[in-house]
């Protein structure tokens, strides 16, 4: 939840119009952007609109820092979920993951962003298949990923949904710049999300025989350590690895790499991506 979006559940609570609500302390026309995210409110106005309509400030952030908690932990739970139903090339786990969005507590903000994610996600997984639809998605997930200034966690996961909608030469040059700014990140979710970056470089790259700067991405996925929570993207990455490897020297113990990674995801019940990983291998090969 946002200020604008709290704010805006006070002054309902309250049963006042914006213009009661803010008196002549901010225009009401502006306040009304507040409510709705498009402009950001200072620190004093908002104390000053707080205290005008007899609201307690430190009610007011404990139930603000509350309501982002909450949020946060739900937005965790989603994009795990879309991982999974990814992974399991499940698109009606994605459309019923939609649903749950759409009747969630999450702030209309939250929402959007998280059915585009989603969107993006489909539309992934629809590979070549275009449509109306599709073309829209594609220009809303760039367009959101410009109108985020810097680089966090819901961006790297927006962009790695919008990856395949430009240009290879581009999509290196921009993930480059991605990997070096989080070359000293311990976060797991964000190296999670750098590895999926890279695994879709790797594949990419494949897809148009084009190997250019693509030792930096492979040394990149190489050096960061495997964990248990990194151990999927790792082997992930491997399968790429090795497949380029056997595209680039004619390594036919590389490609046995391939068929080991191919294995054990069928042996651990990933059954859907593992058969992903073995047409991948048999269109490219």
């Amino acid at each position: 939840m946002t200020i604008g979006e709290l704010l805006r559940d006070y002054r309902i609570k309250k049963e006042k119009k914006q213009k009661e609500f803010v008196g002549n302390i901010i225009s009401p026309s502006y306040y009304s952007k507040i409510e709705k995210n498009k402009h950001q409110i200072s620190a004093s106005d908002l104390i000053k609109i707080l205290q005008y309509n007899n609201i307690s400030i430190t009610e007011f952030f404990s139930n603000f820092n509350q309501a982002d908690k909450q949020n946060q932990s739900l937005i965790e739970k989603i994009s795990n979920l879309m991982t999974e139903a990814y992974y399991q090339v499940n698109k009606d786990k994605m459309r019923n993951l939609k649903k749950i969005v759409q009747n969630s507590d999450l702030s209309k903000t939250n929402k959007e962003e998280q059915i585009l994610m989603i969107d993006g996600f489909i539309e992934l997984l629809n590979g070549n298949q275009r449509s109306n639809h599709s073309e829209e998605v594609r220009k809303k997930l760039k367009e959101k990923i410009f109108s985020i200034p810097n680089f966090n966690l819901n961006k790297l996961m927006l962009y790695c949904n919008a990856m395949r909608f430009y240009n290879l030469s581009d999509t290196k040059l921009i993930s480059k710049n991605i990997i070096h700014q989080f070359s000293d990140s311990e976060n797991l979710d964000i190296i999670k999300r750098i590895l999926a970056i890279i695994i879709n470089i790797l594949i990419f790259s494949i897809e148009n025989e084009d190997f250019k700067d693509i030792n930096f991405f492979i040394n990149t996925a190489n050096n960061i350590p495997t964990n248990p929570d990194l151990f999927f993207y790792k082997n992930v990455s491997l399968f790429f690895i090795n497949f380029i490897q056997y595209k680039i020297y004619k390594d036919k113990s590389s490609l046995k790499g391939c068929d080991s990674i191919i294995y054990f995801f069928h042996s651990t019940q990933m059954t859907e991506y593992a058969d992903e990983l073995s047409k991948f291998k048999n269109i490219h090969k």
